[in-house]
């Protein structure tokens, strides 16, 4: 999964005609099938990825289909189709052009897909699709994707290779990304982590009140990264909890660690230094080891 970090966002190639079976016109309104003639490559996997800006699109379980339908005039129907083997993975937009002609009642609603994703894979799965996004979560913050046709391009490339083959997921999961944006999409994809059973409950305390975080590091291993300093305002600022940096040589005025550091210094300490803690009192809800992103952070907190 580590290779996600080291993502490079590439440019889409352009669009290739002819692939998509795709009528040239229909009614306005009306729905409309159309297939990517695309075939999965021998010992390998496929995936498919439709987009219509300008239509209603559902896609079918498969991917290799999608309905649609929309208001009068002239649309494009991209599929942009990845295919992995072995040795080799491939990515390619394909095209196709329909006419809707006159007015026609409103479209119908597209059929719902599944809300809890935790309930459509096995508990193998489920660990595996958690790591998976929360190290996408890390490669997006670091490498921002300039679109986000672009990110769901690279999403479905990298996804291919988890070898899942669920269909009903694949349907869910297009939903909702297809409703993502650029702006917080690295929170969203730890969000996203977290439907996978990637937060884990508190002992005996399911929902405890977090009072303070600590960032505690030794001075002479190197300065408070950024995004460390930036996450903690922002939580001084924003969730209005106690955010604070401790370095482990601090003592007060009698030699003594100060007694709001004393248990934030033993938990780090336990962990290995640098170390975010986060705690409920005198009780330490959790501790992240040498954090390197806003949203690493942030999540730490929810």
């Amino acid at each position: 999964m580590k290779r996600l970090a080291l993502i490079l966002w590439f440019l889409l190639p352009a669009l290739v005609w002819g692939q998509i079976e795709l009528p040239t016109s229909a009614d306005a309104n009306t729905v409309v099938k159309a297939r990517c003639l695309t075939v999965c490559p021998k010992d390998g996997r496929i995936r498919y990825r439709w987009s219509a800006p300008t239509l209603s699109l559902v896609e079918s379980e498969t991917g290799k289909l999608a309905y649609i339908t929309g208001v009068s005039g002239e649309h494009i129907v991209t599929c942009t189709v990845a295919t992995a083997t072995a040795d080799t993975l491939d990515l390619e937009d394909f095209s196709a052009i329909i006419v809707f002609e006159g007015d026609a009642p409103v479209p119908p609603k597209p059929v719902p897909t599944p809300v809890t994703l935790r309930s459509l894979v096995d508990d193998e799965q489920a660990a595996q699709l958690s790591e998976f996004y929360r190290d996408f979560s890390k490669a997006v913050e670091s490498t921002p994707p300039a679109t986000v046709k672009q990110f769901l391009t690279v999403h479905d490339t990298m996804f291919a290779l988890l070898g899942i083959d669920n269909p009903q997921l694949d349907a869910a999961l297009a939903k909702r990304l297809n409703g993502m944006e650029l702006e917080g999409l690295s929170g969203e994809l730890l969000k996203l982590a977290g439907e996978f059973g990637d937060v884990k409950p508190v002992p005996d305390n399911p929902t405890p009140t977090i009072t303070a975080v600590t960032y505690v590091y030794e001075k002479h291993d190197g300065p408070i990264p950024p995004a460390v300093a930036a996450a903690l305002n922002q939580i001084n600022r924003e969730l209005k909890i106690r955010a604070t940096t401790f370095d482990e040589d601090t003592t007060d005025g009698d030699g003594d660690v100060p007694e709001q550091y004393q248990v934030p210094l033993a938990a780090a300490k336990e962990t290995g230094l640098p170390a975010l803690v986060v705690t409920a009192g005198d009780v330490v809800v959790r501790v992240v080891k040498a954090p390197t992103t806003v949203a690493e952070i942030l999540e730490a907190v929810r």
